[in-house]
């Protein structure tokens, strides 16, 4: 229910975007990946909210707006490359807690549950690049977020390949557990 296969699809298209035109590599190629196409026509790239550069992990992404539906909103997260801050992502394998203080910040990636035994974990490496993208950069993914709530009607799609799927994953799940965020509705 609620699965819309022309947005998957599209999801997809933006994906493969953060192949194409990222920092540190050469203008329009995707070494080593086939041709990218363009992404869908309506999609807009908002330069103003992505970032220049990547995070100390590796991680980049984008963000777009749909012309047809300005409300839409798009983020997408790029996969596993082949650096080594790239792949460390991958294999920083331990759990940690799913509701976590880091200083005066909570990050919850889950919902509270006082009276369970069990405690949720997140994948350490894909939570760490979520942390990376949400505070660090030129265009921390935060102050995108706050930008997009300003909006009470904005709907955000969030998306990405391998490592990224993993990353907009823990990004969406951030976004729901959120007070100042949970407004907002992500797909």
């Amino acid at each position: 229910p609620g699965f819309i296969y022309d947005e998957a699809i599209t999801m997809l298209e933006l994906a493969q975007q953060n192949y194409v035109d990222t920092p540190g590599e050469p203008a329009g190629t995707t070494k080593g990946l086939p041709p990218v196409p363009n992404p869908p026509a309506n999609w807009k790239l908002r330069s103003d909210l992505t970032p220049t550069t990547t995070t100390l992990l590796d991680n980049f992404w984008k963000v777009w707006q749909n012309s047809d539906n300005p409300k839409q909103f798009a983020v997408s997260v790029r996969g596993t490359v082949g650096t080594a801050p790239s792949i460390l992502t991958d294999v920083l394998l331990p759990l940690l807690p799913a509701r976590m203080k880091i200083g005066p910040a909570e990050l919850n990636f889950a919902r509270a549950e006082p009276d369970s035994p069990v405690i949720a974990g997140v994948h350490a490496g894909f939570t760490l690049s979520a942390v990376l993208m949400l505070g660090t950069t030129d265009k921390p993914f935060a102050a995108v977020l706050t930008e997009i709530a300003k909006d009470p009607e904005a709907e955000l799609f969030i998306t990405g390949h391998s490592q990224g799927a993993s990353i907009a994953l823990l990004l969406n799940s951030f976004i729901f557990h959120s007070p100042q965020f949970s407004q907002i509705p992500t797909k």
